[in-house]
């Protein structure tokens, strides 16, 4: 396994076809929303359809990438810095353009995410078909529309996918690279270590020898989260701040198992806004049932970890854009497609998930 060897071209062909139609939905979504606009004769027009694909947290990365973490508001902080610099970067040969800088960096980290994946699936499980299909349903899963818009989960998940296959194949430098790169990505990054954990074991059985590389490379995801806190506290003002606006933003810690349950009440007697997030929850779940069955035990206790961490909140905003980025999940959407019977009907029904949960998100209604 060499995760360098992953981007051929033979890999290219097998992630273009659905980056071009998951592009091809959401501007369908863009066209639809635009004309439940003019039906029913909104006004104002909603802003997140005006502001295009550089919305919602895109517009923060923006800020970030034109303007850095000093002159933006607070909240922008809990934002990592990788994406926004790269944005910064390209966004000076461009002329300034940072917005179309960061629509590049996410959309060509989307192309090679999917090339990632299907390298790992097919050095790990030698299948070609569900390799070729883990690459289709990662850019029409639900929630793929954040690989369009301005947002870093594309370059956080290729980052995961290079660090898990590095470490398999004990390419030391390259998982402590892509470990770093993930920390400064997300701080999700944190939960890399379980299946790092996992896949070295034997390693730290084997040999005193191997710790010293072993603890590098479980070290890295924490190690990249880490110097980003200690800048800010350096520069900002306290290192604790990121996770003090994303724990207000989650509401609060809540047990998944209650939190669940109480979604569903309310979701049967109240209002149904959060009716997305507990379907993905719920999707989740059924999903770990098939990640066990199929996948490697590092990748079970990855999903199952974050499962953990993701729904363990008050406010389950966004469940399904991070379920997105913890690969197994769409391994597992590609082991049920692996069947000829369920790849039409699951292709069909992650699209009109894609355009719909695309045409919401324009609308206000869904937060992705």
């Amino acid at each position: 396994m060499n995760p360098i060897r992953w981007f051929d071209r033979v890999a290219l062909m097998a992630a273009l076809p659905g980056w071009v139609v998951a592009r091809i939905l959401v501007a369908v979504a863009f066209v639809v929303a635009d004309a439940i606009v003019v039906e029913q004769g909104l006004s104002p027009r909603p802003l997140h359809l005006d502001e295009g694909l550089v919305t919602w947290d895109g517009d923060f990365y923006e800020q970030l990438a034109r303007s850095g973490y000093e002159n933006v508001p607070f909240e922008a902080v809990r934002f990592f810095p990788l994406f926004p610099a790269l944005g910064w970067l390209l966004g000076g040969a461009l002329g300034g353009n940072h917005g179309v800088a960061l629509l590049i960096v996410a959309n060509v980290g989307a192309l090679l995410a999917a090339m990632a994946l299907r390298g790992l699936v097919l050095d790990t499980t030698g299948d070609e078909t569900l390799a070729d299909r883990s690459a289709w349903y990662v850019h029409l899963f639900p929630t793929a529309a954040v690989f369009v818009f301005a947002y870093g989960e594309s370059l956080f998940l290729l980052a995961s996918l290079v660090y898990v296959g590095a470490i398999r194949s004990r390419r030391w430098p390259l998982a402590v690279v892509a470990g770093l790169a993930a920390g400064l990505t997300r701080p999700v990054a944190l939960v890399l270590a379980v299946p790092a954990l996992v896949e070295l074991w034997p390693d730290i059985r084997a040999s005193v020898r191997t710790w010293p590389r072993v603890a590098a490379v479980l070290a890295a995801p924490a190690a990249g989260t880490v110097a980003f806190l200690v800048w800010v506290e350096v520069r900002l003002g306290s290192w604790s701040d990121p996770i003090d606006i994303q724990r207000q933003l989650r509401a609060g810690f809540r047990w998944a198992p209650v939190r669940l349950w109480d979604g569903v009440v309310e979701v049967a007697t109240e209002a149904q806004h959060d009716a997305p997030n507990l379907v993905f929850a719920l999707v989740w779940l059924v999903l770990l049932v098939v990640i066990a069955r199929g996948q490697p035990a590092s990748w079970f206790a990855y999903a199952a970890v974050s499962a953990v961490v993701a729904l363990s909140a008050q406010n389950l905003d966004s469940t399904g854009r991070y379920g997105l980025v913890v690969f197994p999940l769409v391994v597992a959407v590609a082991q049920l497609a692996r069947n000829e019977r369920w790849h039409a009907p699951l292709t069909a029904l992650c699209s009109a998930g894609l355009v719909g949960l695309t045409v919401m998100t324009l609308m206000a209604g869904y937060t992705p």
